[in-house]
């Protein structure tokens, strides 16, 4: 495929769209290469399944999605997203209803491989160089609301936590009225 390549920029002459064109072409395949490499976690150790979650039926998916996302950060990925497991009787931190429940839910889904995302990264020399944002969709009443429990949106406060990525730990930006 180079030869080509490098046979029709010879018939055209210097050109910035093809070598570019080319260029992503070519990035585009070095990432669909590497991609059962990534996704085969049979390589990594007892220790960092059970860290993880991964032998947790409460914890596996939001677990292996973290652990994937530390996979992703040692290969130079530069954004990574990752989002909450679909519980049921928990609307992903999003409780218009029984706030308590969906928000205990998600939390025995989502802390451990959290906190083991920024362990991991952390004992390999990557937090530093990587920060984790963690927050919602939007903001949220800091009380529940009404008879089923539940809490409203508040475009005027919102809770986000950054951790790595040089943030100096414990300091409050911001504040809401009461």
């Amino acid at each position: 495929m180079r030869k080509s390549d490098q046979s029709v920029l010879g018939r055209l002459g210097p050109n910035n769209l093809v070598e570019s064109a080319i260029a992503n072409y070519e990035l585009a395949f070095r990432m669909q290469a590497a991609v059962p490499d990534l996704l085969d976690i049979r390589g990594e150790s007892e220790a960092t399944r059970q860290l993880y979650g991964l032998d947790q039926e409460v914890t596996r998916q939001y677990g292996a999605q973290c652990l994937l996302a530390r996979r992703l950060v040692e290969r130079g990925v530069r954004f990574v997203e990752v989002t909450p497991p679909i519980l049921d009787g928990a609307n992903r931190w999003d409780q218009h209803e029984r706030l308590k429940e969906g928000h205990e839910k998600n939390a025995r889904a989502t802390d451990q491989p959290v906190a083991a995302l920024l362990q991991d990264l952390k004992a390999r020399g990557l937090l530093e160089e990587t920060l984790v944002i963690w927050g919602g969709e939007f903001g949220r009443t800091p009380v529940a609301q009404g008879a089923s429990g539940g809490r409203d949106h508040s475009p005027y406060g919102f809770t986000i936590w950054l951790a790595g990525g040089g943030i100096k730990g414990g300091t409050v930006y911001g504040a809401t009225d009461e």
